[in-house]
């Protein structure tokens, strides 16, 4: 390793992608980009169906929650 100022610095080496093509790369970016997309909006019906339940079974519960500590009061 070497030292620079104050800091170490690893001998880094770049890595051949094996000749991927742009048009490759640029594909699997819009495909990936997709598939999230549409594991985002199927999981939003589904979180959004358990919130509508949590509503349903108990109308004064939180369907967010998060425990507040501190010296005076206790979740």
């Amino acid at each position: 390793m070497e030292t620079t100022s104050s800091r170490k610095q690893a001998n880094a080496e770049q890595v051949d992608l094996g000749g991927l093509t742009p048009s490759y790369i640029y594909s699997k970016r819009c495909f990936d980009f997709l598939a999230s997309l549409i594991g985002l909006i199927l999981l939003s019906c589904v979180f959004l169906i358990i919130g509508i339940l949590i509503k349903v079974d108990d109308p004064h519960g939180k369907i967010f929650y998060s425990p507040v500590y501190n010296s005076s009061a206790t979740p």
